[in-house]
This record gives structure tokens, C-alpha cells and sequence, in this order.
């Protein structure tokens, strides 16, 4: 049988559609952060050991899906940190680390700052009993309008 859809259902499909389309696109990584993952990094996270469930062989930049959007802010985060790669195993230099981490974070806001330009910055939600209440009074102007 066939089932019709609400507005809303086909403009949810139709936005999602459009983002992964348009953010799933693998992003060039910066050369300095190329270099400081490929020197320091994919000895204990690549795709056969992949320490603390991180393959940085198979991570792409597809910031349309939450996940990974999750990991690379992690990667920034630890590598902006000091804390990866471990002191002991890596020779990474303060310049290096400095430029791998300026160049990720201009990554970060500037994918970040295209998605907000699609999506907007507020967030859908529905209205609880008493929200929805105070809508409808403002759009019939009604002030004493009881729908409960």
C-alpha cells in the first residue's frame, strides 16, 4: 500500500541527501598535518593495530557523520594537548605540533562554519504542552486562548 509522507519527513530525506553529499567529500589534509600523522601516529593507529579503536588509515574527513566529525575534534584535542603521540616513542618537535594543530583547528571551523551556513545554528525540537499553548496564543492573538 502506499504510504504518503508529511512535508517534513521528504525536506528531512531531501537536507540529509544534500549534507552527505556535500561534506562527505574527503577534505585535502593539510600537508603539516599529513606529515605529522604519517611520522608520529599510524605506527600504533593504523589499520592492523589501531590502539584505542583509532584507524587513522580508514578516517576520513565526512563530517557529516557525527562519529567521525567526533574523532578528528579528539585528534585535534590530543594532539593540541601534548598528550599524542607519547613523548617516548615520538621525536615530534613544537613547530610541528604547533602548525599540524593551527592547521587541523582552520579545518575544523571552517568545515564547521559551512555546515551552520546550510543548517543554521538553532536546533529543531518539539514544543512541550505549554510552549505550544503560548505559540498558538501569539499567532491568534488570543491572550486567553485554553487549548488543555
Amino acid at each position: 500500500m502506499f504510504r504518503s509522507h508529511k512535508p517534513s519527513e521528504i525536506f528531512l530525506c531531501l537536507l540529509s541527501t544534500v549534507l552527505a553529499g556535500s561534506f562527505s567529500q574527503s577534505a585535502e589534509l593539510p600537508k603539516s598535518l599529513n606529515a605529522v600523522i604519517e611520522a608520529n601516529c599510524v605506527e600504533c593507529h593504523d589499520d592492523i593495530e589501531a590502539k584505542g579503536g583509532l584507524d587513522l588509515y580508514s578516517l576520513e574527513w565526512n563530517w557529516a557523520d557525527p562519529h567521525t566529525a567526533e574523532l578528528w575534534v579528539k585528534v585535534h584535542d590530543q594532539l593540541a594537548s601534548g598528550e599524542m603521540p607519547p613523548k617516548k616513542k615520538s621525536k615530534l618537535d613544537a613547530e610541528s605540533r604547533k602548525s599540524a594543530v593551527a592547521d587541523l583547528a582552520g579545518l575544523i571551523v571552517q568545515t564547521e562554519e559551512e555546515v551552520s551556513a546550510i543548517q543554521g545554528r538553532a536546533v529543531s525540537r518539539r514544543l512541550n504542552r505549554f510552549e505550544y499553548e503560548n505559540v498558538l496564543r501569539d499567532l491568534l492573538h488570543d491572550p486567553y486562548l485554553k487549548i488543555a
